[in-house]
């Protein structure tokens, strides 16, 4: 992304395209130059103390991104999204209230430096390295040019957005057996420390304690957290185990993680693990797979985000038992030749996922064994298969939140440990999503924590002390 701007700024015209695939490890970017300028190339490159990690003739045409934009209106917001990424603003003020989607660990400290800045300031993303964060910059300057080209408010945003379309669920009363040993997160932390610990974490007081301090769950794989650990307490599961380490971009805390993970993984002592926001490290992935195909049982695993992307990268996503891609994510999974979501092909971003995408990533090797897929309605898949729809309760303003996702993640992290099948979990971690956006009633300038606590809310209401697991305190 620096040399991008760096060439730019010197009248030149790289274009961006996806590696080949034998130069691919992770959440990669190529610049495509005329081979004739690459001297101009290299010297501008040089002044600016940038160096490539590889320089080669592509031997056929690379795949580029999709310059493809929606937007959504609200009567008070407008969401821009670019491939994976959204970005929403005040209609009036034209400042960031939040930012949503994407897997790599430079995105929520990206979103903490945007959400409650103008559209017009220039925020600096030279520093980030992930594909995501450069999907939020594009959303970020079509957001900008929509807003100084003038939009007008067009009134308050209202409750009344949010429509229930179906019966709502009780809380589980029954559950099957839990599951014998913990369940184990796995991600980061937007932090600049890149030290990596494991230790239990528990909602408690509307707060999220791990490791015996407190983590304010903005978004990311503290969101997912947080609603593991409401639902455990519903459940009357023990706290569950995360394992994290800051990367705030950097990529160094992911990294601590992977080695964390891969010199412990033998030691069998986890009945699942879910995988979050970690930095898609095609080595790394490799290297931890080999360690999990020694154990006997393996593990349930379960990926959101970032994970899903390595994933399909390394050409293992159907020994994961469970993904919860968003529409954009199952549009890249659904793609064969895209590496990221920013290079989807369009025809895929723009429809709503359907049979023939779900087969298709499947079919590819592309997709978990089950995935619950989320969008306006979210579906549940098995082996390529629609075996579930959940398309109610409506809460259009959950779609501009971050976390949104992170948080039914985490339910379904949260329903496997109690026993559940990944299908049937992700089945009811989809309803209960919805319910509590429905129960919080935000607007699109909320945070996650509005949803967390109608989470909260929404069980309370549905177990009376003593029964279905225990009484949230």
């Amino acid at each position: 992304m620096a040399a991008r701007k760096a060439l730019l700024a010197a009248g030149l015209s790289p274009q961006i395209k996806a590696p080949p695939p034998a130069m691919r490890e992770g959440c990669d970017m190529a610049l495509e130059f005329p081979i004739e300028e690459e001297t101009v190339y290299m010297v501008v490159l040089a002044e600016k103390q940038l160096k490539p990690l590889k320089v080669m003739a592509a031997d056929g045409p690379l795949a580029a991104p999709e310059s493809l934009f929606k937007r959504v209106e609200y009567p008070n917001h407008l969401m821009v999204s670019a491939a994976n990424m959204k970005i929403t603003i005040t209609r009036r003020e034209g400042r960031i209230v939040n930012v949503s989607g994407g897997g790599c660990p430079d995105v929520p400290a990206l979103a903490a430096r945007l959400v409650n800045s103008l559209i017009t300031e220039d925020v600096s993303t030279d520093d980030f390295r992930s594909l995501c964060s450069f999907s939020l910059s594009q959303a970020k300057e079509e957001a900008e040019r929509l807003y100084r080209a003038g939009i007008e408010p067009l009134g308050p945003d209202r409750p009344t957005d949010y429509v229930g379309l179906d019966r709502p669920l009780p809380w589980p009363k029954r559950q099957p057996a839990p599951r014998p040993k913990p369940w184990l997160i796995v991600g980061t932390l937007a932090d600049p420390s890149e030290e990596v610990a494991e230790g239990p974490f528990a909602w408690s007081d509307g707060r999220l304690i791990w490791n015996n301090r407190e983590i304010t769950p903005e978004r990311g794989t503290a969101a997912l957290m947080a609603a593991y650990a409401i639902a455990a307490n519903a459940l009357g599961l023990p706290p569950g185990q995360a394992v994290l380490a800051g990367d705030d971009g950097g990529g160094g805390g992911s990294q601590a993680v992977y080695s964390w993970l891969g010199s412990r993984i033998a030691k069998n002592q986890w009945s699942g693990l879910t995988f979050h926001y970690l930095f898609p490290e095609a080595a790394s992935h490799d290297r931890l797979f080999l360690a999990l195909d020694e154990l006997s049982p393996r593990p349930i695993l379960a990926a959101d985000a970032g994970f899903m992307y390595v994933a399909k990268l390394c050409g293992q996503a159907l020994e994961y038992d469970l993904f919860t891609p968003d529409c954009g994510e199952m549009a890249y999974l659904a793609d064969p030749l895209a590496p990221h979501p920013f290079y989807a092909r369009g025809s895929l971003i723009q429809r709503e996922p359907d049979q023939d995408i779900f087969w298709s990533a499947y079919q590819e090797g592309n997709a978990a064994r089950a995935m619950l897929v989320k969008g306006r309605s979210d579906y549940m898949v098995w082996r390529g298969r629609i075996v579930h729809q959940v398309y109610g309760p409506q809460a259009p303003a959950l779609e501009a939140i971050g976390g949104t996702g992170d948080t039914a993640a985490g339910l379904a992290s949260a329903l496997m440990a109690a026993g559940y099948t990944p299908i049937r979990a992700a089945a009811l971690a989809a309803h209960f999503n919805r319910r509590a956006g429905l129960t919080a009633a935000p607007d699109p300038g909320s945070g996650i924590i509005s949803v967390l606590l109608g989470l909260e809310k929404y069980i309370q209401t549905q177990i009376p002390a003593g029964q279905g697991g225990r009484a949230l305190g």
